[in-house]
């Protein structure tokens, strides 16, 4: 069951990553769509996507 649980949090990030840049880009918010931050959002979870936003924010 813990591949399973991995598997959905993995496609969930990169849903998030793909719709928050469709959303956000005329904002110039970004987030890259790298392994790093596909790591992030898959291994911690919630906290991971709410540290990808900061990042977004910081780094545009």
């Amino acid at each position: 069951m813990k591949l399973f649980d991995l598997v959905i949090r993995f496609i969930l990030t990169t849903c998030f990553i793909i719709l928050f840049n469709l959303l956000c880009e005329p904002y110039g918010l970004h987030i890259g769509f790298n392994i790093i931050n596909l790591a992030i959002g898959t291994l911690i979870g919630f906290p991971g996507f709410a540290l990808l936003f900061i990042l977004a924010l910081l780094f545009r």
